[in-house]
């Protein structure tokens, strides 16, 4: 019997072409008992995780991130069997396997967590519960996902957990600075929210579970949310870089560098110039004398040869 039957409603079951057996909701009713009984547990663990680890972190925005971090951990590991279910379908939202008591619990779990982040934020992180990514954000996945569990779409729900990744990512270099990554964050920000999130808005139009639209509709909804933070990811990335410049040192100009090195050459030279002068100036005057000699003869030798040319001599 499907989940969300109207408690108490009784209804039959052909088995084997035989006369109708009566079965009531009984199963159901332990079905939601079981999996509820997994949100709330996973409330309860996350509740006792913070009450372990936010000693040992100093800031309120780091302690808001450590639930945020072990749910984006649990929801990236969980849909693996989904992930390679996608994979062998080449690509195909068709091909994903429902596995739905897993799959519940998968989002019955985060459930959990969505409550235990508005309970214990509202006591010890108030100023980093937003309004948007807030209480918005959490009340509107609490009925997604129940949506999903009560329409048998669980498992798309569990499939979609790959875009905890990048969230889980941002946690880990919130928590431990020296192990940030933008660039990673980055790019599997983009990947899964933007990217993977475009194709599948575009396949569950083309192939609707059940004849729906509610999970493109979703897909849809929640898209410019996704938008908003990469756009304020990448002025992040570009004011840090800015500012990166500006307590850089400056190198110096072109112009002026060949200024100071035409400067250095110059004053080397006339050091150097200067230097050998100083340095030979005592035989500078016989040197000198003996130069003139040697021109005096030269030009006395020169004048007879003209003379003895034009016949004067």
């Amino acid at each position: 019997m499907a989940l969300g039957t109207p408690l108490g409603v009784v209804g039959p079951v052909l088995l084997d072409n035989s006369t109708p057996q009566v079965v009531s909701a009984g199963s159901s009713l332990l079905n939601d008992t079981t999996s509820v009984s997994v949100a709330v547990a996973s409330f309860v663990g996350l509740c006792a995780a913070y009450g372990t680890f936010a000693c040992y972190f100093e800031t309120p925005r780091q302690a808001a991130w450590i639930l945020t971090t072990l749910a984006g951990l649990g929801m990236t590991l969980c849909c693996i069997p989904f992930v390679r279910d996608y994979a062998t379908a080449l690509g195909s939202v068709a091909g994903l396997h429902e596995r739905s008591g897993f799959a519940i619990a998968v989002a019955r779990a985060f459930q959990g967590y969505l409550a235990a982040d508005l309970i214990v934020g509202i006591n010890a992180y108030r100023s980093q519960i937003t309004l948007l990514t807030g209480w918005i954000h959490h009340s509107l996945y609490l009925v997604i996902c129940e949506v999903a569990i009560r329409r048998g779409w669980a498992h798309l729900f569990a499939f979609c957990g790959f875009m905890e990744l990048p969230t889980f990512l941002l946690g880990i270099g919130t928590l431990f600075p020296q192990a940030r990554s933008n660039r990673l964050f980055t790019g599997t920000f983009f990947t899964t929210r933007i990217l993977m999130h475009t194709i599948l808005i575009a396949q569950f139009f083309a192939t609707r579970p059940d004849g729906s639209l509610v999970p493109a509709l979703v897909l849809c909804g929640v898209f410019p949310l996704h938008v908003l933070w990469f756009v304020a990811c990448i002025k992040g990335i570009i004011r840090r870089v800015k500012a990166r410049r500006l307590l850089a040192p400056k190198p110096p100009h072109k112009s002026a560098s060949l200024r100071l090195r035409v400067r250095h050459w110059f004053h080397g030279a006339v050091r150097e110039s200067a230097g050998h002068w100083v340095s030979n100036r005592r035989p500078f005057r016989p040197r000198a004398r003996a130069m003139a000699r040697r021109m005096g003869d030269r030009l006395v030798n020169a004048k007879e040869v003209v003379m003895e040319f034009v016949g004067f001599a």
